[in-house]
């Protein structure tokens, strides 16, 4: 059964028992993001995340997941366009039953949030903040507005806000437009302008602009062509692997150009564009991929 999601960034946990204390806002609806990020206010609390394996990834207003199982107030889920090895389905994980909508003629997406976040406004009212590449269908403007068709009705989006679900460029203009999270703070399984992880912002990016790859690094390492690190350009994806970069990949980052990588480093970093001989990463260098042709 296909369901839309109906709050600004749905979680996908673990399991329903994984969610902490400070976690109870994203379980809400209506939930405030940035009430629950704030909340995550030290490494600590962040650095859990990663370590107690507490969320698999998440999923924006208005997109889709396959819902397989429901347990009382939550739904075991699959995200069709999060492709992992994890499972044939796409990424599963578990969402609070109340963050999702039963999807009815569920159409075409055309349009997509160009902006880090914007607000979405309801008769002039602002009524929700969502992030970077959330998309909808348009259906028509109003004054400096477009309207888009939402869970929660037609919804005016700032034009200034918009842009095409899906853009054609370069290397160098594809890596360039992750500039704008430059210092956002690393979110473990984070996939919106709130807050990402590495592969998360990986994913994100090249999805702006038509490339679809998997989820996780590990599996981005597997996609692509291979590229001699002499050979990289703007917008090749940098892996890197436990035990000196001969063990599992654990990290993923855009290749910028000038021997620097554009990437989410881990949980009390903000994302950074670093000079390669001074990342922490390049112990661990695994190899180079090329998806942008």
């Amino acid at each position: 059964m296909t369901y839309r999601v109906i709050v600004p960034v749905a979680t996908v946990w673990t399991s329903p028992d994984k969610p902490r204390i400070e976690d109870e806002e994203a379980l809400q609806e209506p939930m405030d993001v940035r009430s629950w990020l704030n909340g995550l206010s030290t490494k600590e609390a962040r650095e859990q995340l990663t370590k107690d394996n507490i969320i698999q990834t998440q999923v924006l207003y208005n997109d889709t997941v396959e819902v397989e199982e429901i347990k009382g107030e939550w739904a075991k889920v699959y995200v069709p366009h999060q492709s992992s090895r994890k499972a044939e389905q796409g990424y599963p994980g578990w969402m609070p039953l109340r963050q999702l909508q039963q999807a009815e003629n569920d159409g075409a997406r055309d349009t997509a949030v160009s902006t880090a976040t914007a607000w979405l406004y309801k008769d002039g009212e602002a009524f929700m903040e969502v992030s970077w590449q959330t998309r909808f269908h348009q259906t028509g403007t109003s004054g400096s507005a477009i309207l888009v068709d939402t869970p929660h009705g037609k919804l005016e989006l700032p034009a200034k806000s918009a842009g095409p679900a899906e853009s054609e460029g370069n290397g160098e203009e594809i890596v360039r437009s992750g500039l704008p999270f430059l210092e956002l703070p690393y979110l473990w399984g984070g996939m919106s302008g709130f807050g990402f992880d590495c592969s998360g912002l990986v994913y994100t990016v090249l999805r702006a602009w038509g490339i679809e790859v998997s989820r996780d690094a590990s599996d981005q390492e597997k996609e692509g062509e291979p590229v001699a690190f002499q050979d990289k350009q703007p917008g090749d994806l940098l892996f890197f692997a436990k035990d000196g970069g001969t063990g599992n990949v654990y990290h993923v980052g855009f290749y910028y150009g000038g021997n620097q990588m554009l990437h989410a480093p881990s949980a009390g970093n903000g994302i950074e564009l670093v000079d390669l001989e001074r990342a922490r990463h390049m112990k661990d260098y695994c190899s180079i991929k090329r998806v942008i042709t």
